[in-house]
């Protein structure tokens, strides 16, 4: 606290103090003046101000004369504490135009929106609670999409009694080895139809959606490579069923590449194919080297677009290194409380500011693009294991190592990559390219992280491209 001011000190020795200091005491001097010069003897009009008053007008209009200072013009001509003074917000004593004013100032800034915001926040509390519910989507049975997404040529191969939607186009004959198509993590194996399109008139084309993708879904067998039943983190939990952790919830280690590839390997047994040209993106190219290292006698060729994957063979870096822009529905999906409500909410708007996120041209993302990817998550078990996938990630879960192509190393290898790839940036490539010096690189400039839907059939001609080159 300041000390009190001498009788004889100047009205101006308070000039500079801090405006938050307690309420003064004693009256409020006048503006500019002290009591030595209020007479006018400095050649002023007597106020502290020369003939030409530049003060604002709220401050001219403002009758300065405090009858508790001694020697104030106005004084001597008999006025009272009662003349026109009131008491500011802060309890000062003011003249009346300035008590107007600061009044009127506190009245502005006084928080009658207090209240306001306290109903303001309930709500928010309120609809943060009620929001998943009328967001809320529960997943559907496969039987619920068939209709729409599983049209001809459209199948289901029963694999030891897991379903596998399958879709197989071009001639069966065609010249050249097949095109096993595979999709990336969240997406299905619509996302190939441009490709399919450009590419089956002279190819045969296979396409599959991933366990846990799609109309496949997650696991109703035990998953190839691992036991019937997963062990639980707690050794007294109960055993888990296929894909499950203990308490029911999916399991991350069902849907690693590995296993994976072990799956799409069972599929090529199943429908005794020849070897193929395998084309994955992102998830998809990681099962393809997994696969191209189990079985190199199932892979004439790699396609690996934008692949993901842990650390390359010989100890070289992770491939998927943690993306600087993750699209917000995979952060969202990797918090913990999501779980609460996460697993069956599908909110558009978030499943189309993903989509934004992952192409290189938010404008060119359709609306029944958005639809798609919206309804085929839903069914039911594949959000559960996109859930689980990104916990896993969240909590520091590395993706198994990328194991060494052996027999595989020398197939003809293409990787494609768009340049403005801010999930699996283009320069992921660069150690990809050190583990595969035989592998031709491919950037396309203006695409994004989207590549099958965003190159459409400008994809498909460098495939093409590719395959003539080496006689595939």
């Amino acid at each position: 606290m300041r000390a009190p001011r001498p009788p004889d000190a100047p009205a101006d020795a308070d000039a500079g103090a801090d405006d938050t200091a307690p309420p003064r005491p004693h009256p409020l001097p006048v503006i500019g003046t002290s009591p030595s010069d209020a007479d006018g003897t400095d050649g002023t009009d007597g106020s502290g101000h020369g003939g030409d008053d530049e003060r604002p007008a709220w401050l001219r209009d403002a009758r300065l004369i405090d009858p508790g200072a001694a020697g104030m013009a106005g004084a001597a001509s008999g006025s009272s504490a009662a003349d026109g003074w009131a008491h500011g917000p802060d309890g000062r004593r003011l003249p009346p135009g300035l008590a107007r004013r600061r009044q009127a100032e506190a009245a502005r800034s006084r928080p009658w929106h207090a209240p306001a915001l306290k109903l303001a926040g309930m709500a928010l509390i309120g609809a943060s609670l009620a929001l998943p519910l009328t967001l809320r989507q529960p997943d559907v049975p496969v039987e619920a999409l068939v209709d729409r997404w599983a049209l001809p040529p459209s199948s289901f191969i029963d694999l030891d009694g897991q379903l596998i939607h399958w879709r197989e186009e071009g001639p069966v004959q065609a010249a050249g080895a097949p095109l096993l198509l595979l999709h990336d993590l969240g997406a299905h194996l619509q996302v190939w139809d441009d490709w399919s399109r450009a590419l089956r008139p002279q190819r045969r084309v296979l396409r599959m959606d991933l366990p846990g993708h799609g109309l496949t879904g997650p696991w109703s067998v035990p998953p190839p490579g691992l036991p019937a039943a997963l062990p639980p983190a707690d050794p007294q939990a109960r055993r888990a069923l296929p894909g499950e952790q203990a308490d029911g919830s999916a399991d991350a280690r069902a849907y690693r590449a590995d296993v994976l590839a072990r799956a799409v390997l069972a599929v090529i047994e199943r429908q005794q194919l020849p070897p193929v040209v395998l084309v994955g993106h992102g998830l998809g190219g990681e099962v393809a080297w997994h696969l191209a290292a189990l079985a190199p006698q199932r892979v004439r060729a790699l396609v690996l677009l934008a692949p993901s994957g842990g650390a390359l063979p010989g100890g070289g870096p992770r491939l998927s290194a943690t993306p600087p822009h993750s699209p917000l529905a995979w952060q969202l999906l990797g918090l913990p409380a999501v779980g609460l409500h996460g697993e069956d909410t599908v909110p558009r708007w978030l499943v189309a500011q993903t989509l934004h996120q992952l192409a290189g041209d938010p404008t060119r993302v359709t609306d029944a693009q958005i639809d798609r990817y919206r309804d085929l998550l839903r069914r039911r078990g594949d959000r559960a294991v996109l859930h689980a996938l990104a916990r896993a990630e969240a909590g520091g879960t590395q993706p198994p190592a990328l194991p060494a192509l052996g027999a595989a190393a020398d197939r003809p290898t293409l990787l494609l990559w768009g340049g403005r790839d801010r999930w699996q940036p283009p320069s992921q490539a660069t150690p990809l390219r050190a583990a595969l010096p035989q592998a031709r690189l491919a950037v396309l400039p203006d695409l994004g992280h989207l590549l099958p839907e965003e190159s459409g059939a400008a994809g498909a001609a460098v495939l093409q491209d590719f395959l003539r080159t080496h006689g595939l």
